[in-house]
């Protein structure tokens, strides 16, 4: 039942903000500003009017949903760093023409990442005051050394050559920036040899990344099928029910992802908004608290979604509380302001 506390307009306002990820793990939630040089606008960059941007991606194929460092080094200027925002984005502003190398690395887990850029100034030869903008889409690679890594050689070497070669192929696609011709490899791979789950993993991630959610829906679905116990495809196939509004289907999914890793934030954190949708809300809570106690990026929105959970729950104190901790971590998210403005209104319904 929606708080009487609010007005109906308020109230609605509230659950979409505190409630709705805007999109999924890829990317989550925007929860700071895309990173770049212009968080110092008084910064030239290296002189010119381009734009280098970019995102980062898991081994998996989802959006990266924490802070990495990104460096820019070219012969002009020095190096340049900047952060990625918690979807993976990021982008460094003020460049000039020349060649750079934009590198990731001091990941544990991850081998590092060196990707060129070829940037040709042409905006001072024709009068203009406008760039160019480079994007350039990276994906992490684990380390020989990692589990998942190892986890991922052997279904690969489970593949017959054939499927596993237009796999390969279908990743180097997907980097060029065609997403349908590498879902036309994946599907040749996956004809190739049905019980292929890294395909199937890598088809419905770009199904999702491009916004055709229910095929992703129904590709995690036949990977589930062909592989139940990995964690990747419970968490995937959870994320899109979500976004499909299938909430009962999704908080399965998700509760069986916690079970297989119960150490995964991300897990806990989306079945905290299924179960919130399904009005469950102590369980929901309760998944939540989980995600504070596990650490790490998820927390902010953890306490946003507690905003809306007591909100639901005519806790305008607790919902309070769990908002303000949300802006204190998160103080640059798309929606600060409007989350100030709630906190504003749940104020003045809480008694002297």
């Amino acid at each position: 039942m929606l708080s009487q506390c609010l007005p109906t307009a308020a109230r609605h306002t509230f659950c979409f903000l505190c409630v709705t990820i805007v999109t999924l793990l890829l990317p989550v939630s925007s929860r700071a500003q895309m990173g770049g040089i212009d968080p110092d606008p008084g910064s030239p960059g290296t002189g010119g009017r381009n734009t280098i941007d970019g995102r980062v991606y898991y081994p998996s194929g989802q959006n990266v949903d924490r802070r990495l460092k990104v460096r820019l080094s070219g012969i002009r200027g020095g190096d340049f760093f900047t952060m990625t925002d918690d979807t993976g984005a990021f982008a460094f502003r003020r460049v000039g023409g020349g060649t750079y190398t934009v590198t990731i690395e001091g990941e544990k887990e991850y081998e590092p990442v060196n990707e060129q850029v070829d940037v040709i100034d042409t905006s001072s030869s024709r009068g203009t005051p406008f760039g160019r903008s480079y994007s350039v889409q990276i994906r992490l690679r684990y380390k020989p050394s990692s589990e998942k890594a190892g986890v991922i050689n052997a279904a690969l070497m489970a593949a017959p050559k054939p499927a596993a070669e237009l796999y390969q192929k279908a990743l180097q696609s997907e980097r060029d920036g065609d997403h349908e011709k590498a879902i036309a490899q994946l599907q040749q791979a996956i004809a190739l040899y049905p019980r292929f789950s890294l395909a199937l993993n890598e088809m419905g991630v770009i199904y999702e990344r491009i916004g055709k959610f229910e095929q992703a829906e129904k590709v995690f679905g036949s990977a589930v099928k062909v592989a139940p116990e990995i964690f990747e495809l419970r968490l995937n196939y959870g994320i899109v029910q979500l976004k499909n509004k299938h909430y009962a289907d999704a908080e399965t999914q998700l509760h069986r992802a916690t079970e297989i890793k119960d150490g995964s934030a991300t897990a806990h954190l989306f079945r905290g908004k299924a179960l919130i949708h399904l009005s469950k809300y102590s369980e929901a809570e309760n998944e939540l608290q989980q995600v504070i106690k596990l650490g790490g990026e998820d927390v902010a929105l953890a306490y946003r979604f507690l905003g809306a959970l007591y909100n639901e729950r005519d806790e305008n104190k607790l919902a309070i509380d769990a908002l303000e901790k949300y802006l204190s971590l998160a103080p640059t998210a798309k929606d600060a302001d409007s989350v100030r403005n709630i906190i504003k209104q749940l104020r003045s319904q809480v008694p002297e």
